[in-house]
């Protein structure tokens, strides 16, 4: 890290197949040693990517108000934001960016079965949810982390980021259909019936990434920073899936 002034850390072990050693030991403490590494070494700054699922799994308000429980995963994260705020240095300050599920090129996990099954014409029994969600798009964050790493202010602080527009999934998969020139297929069940199917299946983390609520509050960021998304969703819709 000779000459280098900021260090944006986005490493780490995600998915729910993760012990909670594996969870610590490199989303915590590794986290915590390329943060001690890079002040050791006169970094300025230190950004940390960690995530949305740090407050939980369902927001009612999109601040703090957490009614769903936090996955290992997110307490990986969580632990990883206290542990580099509580050490943070005079020499090197640190700054917490927690974005929600983030989309484009490349992206992979549940998004990408959903793109997968609309490209196939599968039926997706989505169509009574009207669930809120946020998202970000990769050019979106990337733009964002941009900012942030170039500035001096907002140290010590968590921001969220999102592309300023919330969607359901069954609006999310219409749009989707849209862009890759489909019809979207789309069977109206009830949602208390489908969580319980995903629950009896043991695929919680699922329905929580598609059924129900959460959302981010960027007022704070755009405040701080005087950041706006620069791309909007229909536009981060095309580079994803049209690429």
């Amino acid at each position: 890290m000779n000459g280098v002034e900021v260090v944006v850390h986005c490493a780490g072990v995600a998915g729910g197949q993760a012990s909670v050693e594996e969870y610590n030991e490199i989303n915590v403490l590794g986290s915590k040693r390329v943060a001690r590494f890079a002040s050791d070494n006169g970094v300025r700054r230190f950004v940390f990517i960690s995530s949305i699922k740090a407050m939980g799994e369902i927001s009612g308000d999109g601040l703090s108000s957490v009614k769903g429980g936090v996955s290992l995963y997110g307490q990986s994260k969580l632990d990883a934001e206290e542990g580099l705020l509580a050490n943070m240095s005079g020499e090197m300050d640190v700054v917490i960016i927690r974005p929600p599920v983030v989309y484009g090129p490349g992206v992979g996990g549940t998004l990408r079965q959903l793109e997968m099954a609309i490209r196939r014409g599968v039926w997706l029994p989505f169509g009574s949810i009207s669930n809120s969600r946020d998202m970000v798009s990769l050019r979106n964050l990337c733009d964002f982390v941009f900012v942030v790493a170039s500035a001096s202010i907002g140290a010590g602080q968590r921001f969220y980021v999102s592309d300023k527009e919330t969607v359901s999934i069954s609006g999310l998969i219409r749009r989707v259909s849209c862009v890759l020139g489909r019809q979207p297929r789309l069977i109206n069940i009830s949602p208390a019936f489908l969580k319980a199917v995903f629950c009896l299946l043991r695929r919680e983390s699922i329905w929580f990434s598609l059924g129900e609520d959460l959302t981010v509050d960027i007022g704070k960021s755009i405040s701080t920073f005087g950041w706006e998304p620069m791309q909007s969703f229909d536009e981060g819709l095309k580079e994803w899936l049209l690429r």
